[in-house]
Formats: structure tokens, C-alpha cells, sequence
């Protein structure tokens, strides 16, 4: 017997050892289960298809704990018969549909609160089914108007988490203080026929008691959407139709429901054009009232009063104007760049107007910008929370658990600040970017000011101020002035409004006026997107050279109009007589013949045209298009006007000869003009022969810099037989990137140098420079012949080796220059049989730029004599020196400095006498290997050292140096 009961015993512990065990591991995996659903993010999809919210929240210990009286929230009653709410409970819509007026069914029932009882109407509320489809529902109230609420006729009593819990309160706080009509609303407790269904949002619903409890004329239309089934259908945008809205409220004078008021908003808003609707929307819509209550839907980061619902229109008939109220906002974060976007066509359409915008985003910089409104929200949020969180942990019927409560509550709070931030960033977006055109000569106009606004902000421009040079010409109290070219026609004429004066102060160097104010909107495309605006102004004045160069400095004072800060302006300058004439490039013959009467069509030959002999006046630049040749006939002569230019995009064809050649000079010779171009492919092949190029200058047309009296730039060119003379550019002659054979011309009294090759192929040969300022010759990346030239009193050098250069300088005569040959830069210069005497310099090597490097020259059967200095080289320089006579000396092969005996000095003749012997009676050894390279010499045998041949001064009977 005892063994049964000691049996009996240990079965029962062993029951409730596994008893224990079991509950323990149902218990871990709950807990377990339980913490990790509640750390699922809110938007998890296991946590939406798992649904286990609800029944964690009913096994939280919030409520447990909780005593109802020590929440500090209001607790409504509402008794419905069982048959009724049945009733309403069956007959529900499915929870994949809306509820529409089909659905909306009142019953009677009793509200009490705080002792009072009153007589009621009742339904379940909410158009979709998350306030219907749980086991806690929303509810609408309405009281008997003889038997008012706390003032109200209808309160909705609403599920917390459809109005982000509590987003919509601080959004209705904000409202009020953005003095919007508001309705009033608060967080309650319900219990349902003596049962508890936890936390409501209450909040009281449009009607005449609201519009005269908030001080509004009562009869009056209170519109709102009238929602369709768009689950089924899909939706139809509600301000299409009149059909799509409803109303809360109506005026009575009528006689009946008129919606003529919403049906005059919808034909304007659809139907009219921008002006008729600019014109009246301010006289329809209150729109202080309109564009405070959308910069509240962006400071909650609100798009849902849209084009589908949310939206509360009261037609107030004292003012004769739509006012409209905040309605379900809740919080969501401002997505994209910009804010605004078109989630509702008359908000759009409203937005599109610069003036209403601009005054939109100067409610909300007002509001944004208060540090203390910011604090003020975040704490009538944060109080709401510490007022009503045990109230929300004590609702068992919530469907979500305490931790997604908390959660949400602080994901909003975050939100609620980012948007905050980017409101301001939005607004703070305002760039100007100005370009000042110079316009070709005018009477009037010096040039044109235009200001592109980019910005989320509209600008205001106070200030115009135009600094001139210290060694301007502009005189004391020269005077311009501004207009706006408000009628936008791009041109100035009559209409176009003015805007200051500006005079010239010539001891702080500017024009300067009084200052103004004038608005810059900025400007939305059809998505609301911040797109540039355009804003143009005229500069008038006494066109010349002095006044338009000043342009180039103008300062503009300009501030976001929103935020009230400095601007700086983005300034570029654009010289509109560079491309004046660039269409001209591509002109047809027939347009070209039609702009430049004196050339004609040669008769054998459809795409060539001829100028004949004659005395011409350039007035102005002509410019030759491609695909044609020009003929210069022997005899012209081309008189131009101070800077004007000739420029050929086609080949030329100018040969003259002794009894007539060509002739391009100045009408004035103190005025020069500018520059006889020859540009492109299509120009290959152009020859000049026996021209005169006089009092040339530089210009700089359709985006090029031209520098030489004759100026070659990408094209093939001969050039013999000519005189370039007096040029006032830096350049009597300038070949850019280009072949170009240069031969028997000459070049006398330039300002700076005779002749420029860059980056060019080709050779410069048997030509006469002479008491030229710069430099005789002047390379730059050019590979190159020099060959038989005669260059005398060069201000500078002789002959410029610079970039690179890799020149054969053979047979030339250079004497009396501040340098004979300079090499420079990385170039490497090799000077065979030359001569080169009475220099201060014969020969200079250095590093002007730091990119290249030291030069290099290889001097062979040259003469270097009576040079103040034969060779000065920098170091890193490589210099050879053979089979050459140095006055003073130097290390090579074969050098000697013996006295060369020359032929005739005193006449220019610096060949060495025949007898090839030097003062000592000895001769100088010479080495002809790199002569038989070049096709000139080929067929030498021997030859002494220095120049060959004696470069001579051309002599032509009517072609003569003067």
C-alpha cells in the first residue's frame, strides 16, 4: 500500500514537473514571439499578414493596471439597442468596398457624459475599412438641435490611428494658430453599451451650430466631396464635376440647393484662360485664407486634400469668397527636392501665379522661421503624448501593441522636424543668374541686363551699380539709364517701364543711383517644379567704347524676398558684337551678293565672286561664307573704317602686281582698323601677292582673336611679294595652325611684331624686316624653315623660339637687335651658316614658362660677331657650337674668334670676302652635312662659314619701302 501512494506520489510530481515545463516553454515562446513581432518595423509585411496586434494588446499589462478615473480623459457612453447595433454590424459594407450613402444608416441611441443624458442619432463612420472592418469602430454622433454638446450638433469619434494619433491634433493646433476655421477636438474614452472600446479621437463635424459657434454667417453652403465607390469604379478627379460635391450645410435665400457658387469655382478653374482666371480667382477665394490653409498642409508634409477628397469649402456670403478648412492632414514626410507638387488642381493652378505663390512661401518662412513656433508644436505634441499614453496602453481594443503606439508617435515627431528643415532649405533656394549683353552700336542702347530667377523663392532687386576702370573716359555725371522691359517683347520700346538712373561718380569710379524695389517672382512648371524665370532690362545711353566695356563689371544688389537674405548674383558679360555678323558664316551667294553690293559673280564660275579694281569705304565688317572662292582683282584699294574687319571663310585669291597692287589700309591712318582674316578648311589654298597691308590693327570676331594685318588661322596660304607695314596690332602678319609659305615681302615699322607663327608648318623666306618694335619673327609650337632673311633693328628679338619650336634657322642675317635669336621654353633651334652681329644678345636660351622647360640650340658655320653678349643661357640649357666664329669665344668643335673679313659692311654686305680667310690669314672650317638636307642646297659643294647668300632689300619700281 505504501508503495502505491509513494508511486502515486512521484507520478504527480512528475505531472507537474512537465506541466511547468510546458507552460514555461509556451510561455518563452510567447514572450519570445511576442517581442520580436513588436520589433518588426511598422510597415513590415509579416506584421501586416500575421495581424497579432490585437491580440498582444489584450495580454499587455497597461490595462491591467490602469484605474479609469486616474486617466484624466473623458469617457462618453453611448447605448444602442442590441437589435440595432446588430443590425448595424450586419449590414456593413465588405472590406473591399467604401462605405457610401447606401451605408450611412442612423439609428437612435442615448449619449451620456459627466450625468447628462441626451437623445441622439448614430452610425458606424469612416469611408474605408480600417474604421470599420476591426473589432473597434468609428462612430458618428449627432444631437438634437434643441439639445446641443458642448455647443455641438455632430462629432465624429474617430480611431486614433487614422489620424497618425496625435498628428491631427497638433495639425488643428497649428490651424488655429494660422487663424483657420478649426474644428474643436480632443481624445476621449467610449464605452458602448457599458463596454469599454478604449481611445477615440473626437472631433465635431461642419454644420450651422459649427459655422455660428465660430462666428461665420450660419446660412451659408458648406461643401465637401461626395465620395463615390472608387474601389470599384476608380477615381474621378472631384473638381471635374459639380456631381462630386455635397452639402454640410446650405443657405436657404436660395429657395432650394443651388450649387451655382462651386459651379462658378469649377468652370474657372477648368475652363478659363490663365488671364481670366488670375483676374478672378482673388475675387472668389478669400486667398489669405486659401494660401494660409495649403502652407499648413505643407508644414504637416500634407498632400491629402487633393484632387480625391479632404476637402471643406465654406462660401461665406458677407465677402462673396470661398474659405477653406483643414480637414484629415495627418503627418507624412515631404518627399522629392521640392515640396510642392500637383496633388490638387486648384492649388496648382493657384501656385502657378507668381504673386500667389510668392505670398504662400511668405507664410510659411514666417512660420518656419519662429524658433519658437517649431518648440511650441514639438511641446503641445509631447504633451499630448504624456497626457494620453497610459490612456492608449489601457485600450484593449486598439489593434496595435503599446510598443508600435510609442513607435509611431515618436516616427511623426521625426518627420514633423524633417519637414520642418526642408521647408526652410526649400526656401532659402534662390540663385540669380545675370548676363549683360553689349549690343552692337546704337544710338540708344549701351546693352541689355538679364536676370534668370532660379529658385523656390521669388528675389527683390534694390540695386543697380555699374563700376568703371580708374583710366576710363567716362566723365563726371554721365548719365544711363535703366528700363524693365515689362511688356516681355524682348525689344525696347515705348511700353517698357523705367526703372532708375544711374550717374557717374568719377572719384569712386561707378554709375550709381538711388535705390528701388522690384519684384522677381519665381516661376513653376506644370509640376509645381521650380523652373527659371526671365526678367529683361534695357541700358540706354550714349553708346560708346568707354560706356559698354563698363558693363562688363556691373554689380547687381538683389535678396531672396522670402528670407530677406543677401543674394549674390551669378555675372557674366556677353559682348553681343562678337556674333553679330555669325550668321553671314553660312551664307548663301545670293544673301551674300544681296549684303555686299561692290563684290560680284564671276561669269565662269557659279560659286566665285570678284572684286574689281577700285577705291572702296568699309563701313563695316564684311565677312565671305564658306564653299566660295574670292577674287581680289589687281588695283583695289580697301579703305576701312577704325575696327572694322575683313573676314573670309573662303578661299582669296588677292595677286596684284608692281604697276597695281592691292591695297589694304585705314581711311584715317591714326585710326587703324582691324584685320584681313582668312578662316577654315574651305579657305585652303589662298594667296596674297603683291599686296600692301598698312595701319592694321586687331579685332575679334565670331569668337576669334585677331592679331595680324593679314591673320590665317586653320587654312593653307602663300604669301609673297608683299608689304606689311604700320600695323598697330601685335602682329603685322599672324598664322595660326596653319601651312603657309611667307616669301619676298616686307616688313617695316610694325608696332610690335612683323611676323607670328603658331603651331604652323611651312617657311619663311629671303624676306626684309625692319625697324619693327617686337620681335622679327615670333614662334610659338612651330616646326618650321627660316631661310634667307634680313632682319635689322628688331625692338626685341630677331627671331622668338618658344613652346616647343623646332625651327632650322639657316642663311639669315640678323643685325642690330636686342636679342639676335632667343630660344626658349623646351624649343630647340638649330642655326646654320647665319650671321649675326651688332646685337646686345646674339644668341639667349632660358625658361619662361615653367610647364616646358630649359631650350636647347646646335649652331653650326654661323657667325656671331661684335654682339655685347654672344650667348647667355640659362641653366639646364643645352647648347653645341661647331665650325663657328665667336667674337668672344666659346666651347665646341672648331671655333675660332678671329676678326671675319666681310665684303662690304658699310653697305650691308656681310658675306665673307672670297678669299674665305679670316684676319690671321686663316680659313674657318665649315661643315655643309645639314645643308644638303634642304632642297635649296642640294647642290652645294662647299661653301665658308656664315650667311650664303647676302639677304637684300626688295626693290620693286612702285613697290618700294618708303
Amino acid at each position: 500500500m505504501k508503495s502505491y501512494f509513494r508511486h502515486l506520489r512521484v507520478l504527480q510530481v512528475v505531472a507537474i514537473l512537465n506541466l511547468t515545463l510546458f507552460l514555461s516553454v509556451l510561455l518563452l515562446i510567447a514572450l519570445f514571439y511576442g517581442f520580436w513581432y513588436q520589433s518588426l518595423p511598422e510597415n513590415s509585411p509579416i506584421r501586416s499578414r500575421l495581424q497579432l496586434g490585437a491580440i498582444i494588446s489584450k495580454f499587455e499589462p497597461g490595462w491591467l493596471f490602469s484605474d479609469l478615473r486616474s486617466l484624466n480623459i473623458p469617457i462618453y457612453d453611448l447605448e444602442i439597442k442590441q437589435v440595432k447595433l446588430q443590425k448595424m454590424l450586419e449590414e456593413l459594407p465588405p472590406s473591399d468596398a467604401l462605405m457610401t450613402d447606401e451605408y450611412r444608416k442612423f439609428e437612435s441611441a442615448k449619449f451620456s457624459f459627466a450625468g447628462q443624458s441626451y437623445k441622439v442619432k448614430t452610425r458606424i463612420r469612416g469611408l474605408t475599412p480600417n474604421h470599420w472592418q476591426d473589432e473597434k469602430k468609428s462612430w458618428r454622433i449627432k444631437f438634437n438641435s434643441d439639445a446641443l454638446f458642448n455647443h455641438t450638433k455632430s462629432l465624429n469619434l474617430i480611431i486614433p490611428q487614422d489620424r497618425g494619433f496625435f498628428a491631427e491634433y497638433l495639425s488643428n493646433s497649428i490651424a488655429r494658430k494660422l487663424n483657420l476655421l478649426t474644428p474643436r477636438d480632443t481624445f476621449v474614452f467610449l464605452r458602448l453599451n457599458g463596454v469599454l472600446q478604449g481611445v477615440y479621437y473626437s472631433i465635431e463635424t461642419p454644420s450651422k451650430v459649427f459655422l455660428e459657434y465660430n462666428r461665420k454667417v450660419d446660412d451659408a453652403n458648406f461643401y465637401r466631396e461626395d465620395n463615390w465607390d472608387w474601389f470599384k469604379y476608380g477615381f474621378d478627379p472631384i473638381f471635374t464635376d459639380i456631381g462630386h460635391w455635397k452639402k454640410d450645410n446650405s443657405e436657404t435665400y436660395s429657395g432650394f440647393e443651388n450649387y451655382a457658387d462651386i459651379d462658378y469655382l469649377l468652370t474657372l478653374l477648368n475652363s478659363s484662360t490663365d488671364e481670366t482666371f488670375n483676374k478672378e480667382i482673388p475675387a472668389l477665394i478669400d486667398m489669405d485664407v486659401f494660401l494660409r490653409w495649403q502652407a499648413h498642409s505643407m508644414i504637416m508634409g500634407s498632400y491629402h486634400q487633393s484632387e480625391h477628397g479632404n476637402n471643406n469649402l465654406f462660401f461665406n456670403p458677407i465677402t462673396g469668397k470661398f474659405e477653406f478648412m483643414p480637414y484629415d492632414l495627418n503627418i507624412f514626410p515631404l518627399e522629392g527636392q521640392f515640396i510642392d507638387k500637383p496633388y490638387n488642381p486648384l492649388v496648382t493652378r493657384i501656385l502657378e501665379n507668381r504673386r500667389f505663390l510668392h505670398e504662400r512661401n511668405t507664410i510659411l518662412w514666417d512660420y518656419v522661421n519662429n524658433p519658437t513656433d517649431l518648440e511650441n508644436d514639438l511641446k503641445f505634441y509631447d504633451d499630448a503624448y504624456q497626457k494620453y499614453k497610459k490612456a492608449f496602453y489601457a485600450d484593449r481594443k486598439k489593434g496595435f501593441t503599446n510598443s508600435s503606439f510609442d513607435n509611431t508617435v515618436s516616427r511623426l515627431r521625426r518627420i514633423f522636424i524633417q519637414n520642418h528643415k526642408k521647408i526652410i532649405a526649400n526656401l532659402e533656394f534662390c540663385e540669380i543668374f545675370a548676363t549683360v549683353h553689349i549690343h552692337p552700336k546704337s544710338n540708344k542702347i549701351l546693352g541689355s541686363l538679364d536676370l534668370a530667377l532660379h529658385g523656390f523663392s521669388s528675389a527683390k532687386l534694390s540695386e543697380i551699380i555699374i563700376p568703371f576702370s580708374a583710366d576710363s573716359t567716362i566723365t563726371q555725371g554721365t548719365k544711363v539709364n535703366i528700363y524693365y522691359d515689362s511688356n516681355a517683347s524682348e525689344y525696347f520700346d515705348a511700353e517698357d517701364t523705367f526703372l532708375t538712373s544711374l550717374t557717374a561718380d568719377a572719384q569712386k569710379k561707378c554709375f550709381k543711383g538711388d535705390s528701388f524695389s522690384l519684384m522677381l517672382y519665381s516661376a513653376r512648371d506644370a509640376q509645381l517644379q521650380p523652373v527659371k524665370a526671365h526678367y529683361k532690362f534695357f541700358i540706354t545711353g550714349n553708346a560708346n567704347e568707354a560706356m559698354q566695356q563698363s558693363l562688363g563689371a556691373i554689380n547687381i544688389v538683389a535678396s531672396n524676398a522670402v528670407t530677406k537674405k543677401q543674394l549674390t548674383p551669378i555675372v557674366r558679360c556677353v559682348d553681343g558684337r562678337l556674333f553679330s555678323s555669325f550668321p553671314q558664316v553660312t551664307a548663301s551667294l545670293d544673301a551674300f551678293l544681296l549684303e555686299y553690293p561692290q563684290f560680284k559673280q564671276d561669269a565662269n564660275s557659279s560659286f566665285t565672286v570678284v572684286l574689281d579694281a577700285g577705291e572702296y569705304i568699309i563701313d563695316r565688317t564684311i565677312i565671305v561664307p564658306s564653299g566660295l572662292t574670292l577674287i581680289i582683282n589687281p588695283g583695289v584699294v580697301l579703305k576701312f573704317q577704325k575696327s572694322i574687319s575683313f573676314l573670309s571663310y573662303a578661299k582669296v585669291v588677292a595677286i596684284g602686281n608692281k604697276e597695281h597692287p592691292i591695297r589694304f589700309t585705314a581711311l584715317d591712318k591714326i585710326e587703324p582698323w582691324g584685320n584681313f582674316a582668312v578662316i577654315g578648311e574651305s579657305s585652303a589654298s589662298s594667296e596674297f601677292s603683291y599686296c600692301i597691308i598698312e595701319y592694321s590693327g586687331e579685332s575679334y570676331v565670331n569668337g576669334i582673336k585677331f592679331s595680324g594685318g593679314i591673320s590665317v588661322h586653320d587654312s593653307d596660304v602663300i604669301v609673297r611679294n608683299c608689304i606689311l607695314r604700320y600695323s598697330f596690332g601685335d602682329d603685322a602678319i599672324n598664322i595660326k595652325s596653319a601651312h603657309c609659305i611667307l616669301e619676298n615681302s616686307v616688313f617695316y615699322k610694325n608696332s610690335s611684331d612683323a611676323i607670328d607663327f603658331d603651331f604652323a608648318t611651312g617657311a619663311i623666306e629671303n624676306n626684309y624686316i625692319l625697324d619693327n618694335t617686337g620681335d622679327g619673327i615670333d614662334l610659338c609650337g612651330t616646326d618650321i624653315v627660316i631661310a634667307g632673311n634680313r632682319i635689322e633693328s628688331s625692338g626685341d628679338k630677331g627671331i622668338s623660339v618658344g613652346e616647343r619650336s623646332k625651327p632650322v634657322i639657316v642663311n639669315n642675317l640678323i643685325r642690330s637687335c636686342n636679342i639676335g635669336i632667343a630660344s626658349k621654353d623646351k624649343s630647340d633651334a638649330r642655326i646654320v651658316n647665319s650671321t649675326l652681329v651688332d646685337n646686345k644678345t646674339g644668341i639667349s636660351l632660358y625658361m619662361k614658362k615653367q610647364v616646358f622647360g630649359p631650350a636647347a640650340v646646335e649652331i653650326r658655320n654661323t657667325v656671331l660677331w661684335n654682339n655685347e653678349k654672344e650667348i647667355i643661357a640659362d641653366a639646364g640649357s643645352v647648347i653645341a657650337i661647331s665650325e663657328s666664329t665667336l667674337s668672344l669665344g666659346a666651347e665646341g668643335t672648331y671655333i675660332s674668334n678671329f676678326t671675319p673679313l666681310f665684303v662690304d659692311i658699310k653697305n650691308g654686305n656681310y658675306l665673307l670676302t672670297d678669299s674665305r680667310k679670316d684676319s690671321t690669314g686663316k680659313i674657318p672650317k665649315s661643315n655643309i652635312t645639314y645643308l644638303k638636307d634642304m632642297p635649296q642646297f642640294k647642290d652645294l659643294k662647299d661653301a665658308n662659314i656664315g650667311i650664303l647668300t647676302n639677304p637684300e632689300v626688295m626693290s620693286f619700281d612702285d613697290f618700294s619701302v618708303p
